[in-house]
């Protein structure tokens, strides 16, 4: 998975590069797409296997791991993370609302198709509210052949094949993990499955902040949260309505992801720059969340 999620990031960044797209676009229009594209396979493939509930522990756990563990690892490697972009502080307040949106429908337990659709169509909103921002986003050179457009939408199918397989792979493990532990999906998807789908927004995000692109790891973490608790999750809910196995756990896990979206936020936007603090305070956040995801699955088990 990590190794084509490289592929699609490559691939991506050079055909968007051809079409004059801009890097705050390119990060959260297309890094994030190609770095959630683990979460929106699983989520397919889980949800018409009728186990649509790992879905929703995978786009928690992935969430709660993108805003802690990878941009705190990434603020530690950089040593101070720079936001530069007006823009990423702005849009930090609706990947707040949206990141907490579906969280208030599943307050009944349950997910229907109505709602899945609802929180596709907001995905859609905001992605059109973010292509008309373009006119303040910074141009990118283009010099790329055409042959080496075409040679990219090759490598882009390739990742695409291998993600297929892997997801599949991953979730057929999942199962057995669950099944041989006795432990339940949601629990499962939430720890196992969300480090592993995690996997390509730090290879990124890590590669991205020893080069100094701030801006490809703001986009590709805001962009990632939204994309997987809207499009992934709407997406899956269409096929396949979520119902809550483990209450205790998904509510636990909730206001983990509530906090952290608000802890983000302010780190975000109280200064020029993430420290190096702020980076270990998200980390000792996630291992917080670990301990006590932990605990209530030995407790429930």
């Amino acid at each position: 998975m990590a190794k084509s999620a490289q592929i699609l990031i490559k691939s991506l960044t050079i055909i968007s590069r051809f079409f004059h797209l801009s890097e705050f676009a390119i990060s959260f229009l297309l890094m994030a797409t190609a770095t959630s594209l683990p979460e929106l396979m699983i989520g397919i493939n889980a949800a018409l296997a009728n186990e649509s509930v790992l879905v929703l522990g995978n786009v928690i756990g992935s969430n709660i791991i993108d805003l802690s563990l990878v941009i705190g690892i990434s603020i530690i490697i950089a040593r101070n993370l720079r936001v530069r972009s007006t823009i990423a502080k702005r849009d930090s307040l609706y990947m707040l609302v949206l990141g907490s949106f579906p969280l208030v429908l599943l307050a009944d337990g349950y997910l229907g198709r109505l709602e899945g659709f609802a929180l596709v169509c907001f995905y859609i909103l905001y992605i059109s509210r973010l292509l008309k921002q373009k006119a303040e986003f910074k141009s990118l050179e283009n010099g790329i052949s055409k042959k080496n457009v075409i040679t990219n939408f090759i490598l882009f199918g390739i990742g695409i094949a291998i993600l297929l397989g892997c997801s599949k792979l991953l979730l057929v493990s999942s199962e057995r993990i669950a099944l041989n532990l006795n432990l339940s999906l949601t629990f499962v998807g939430l720890i196992l499955v969300a480090m592993g789908t995690s996997m390509p927004e730090l290879i990124f995000e890590t590669q991205a902040v020893l080069k100094s692109r701030s801006e490809l790891v703001l986009g590709d973490i805001m962009g990632s949260v939204i994309t997987n608790i809207n499009l992934v999750l709407g997406i899956a809910a269409i096929i396949n309505p979520i119902q809550i196995q483990n209450p205790s756990i998904f509510y636990s896990s909730a206001i983990f992801m509530v906090v952290i979206l608000i802890l983000f936020n302010i780190f975000l936007r109280s200064e020029r720059k993430l420290d190096t603090v702020e980076g270990i305070i998200l980390i000792l956040v996630y291992i917080s969340f670990l301990i006590l995801e932990l605990t209530i699955g030995f407790i429930n088990h």
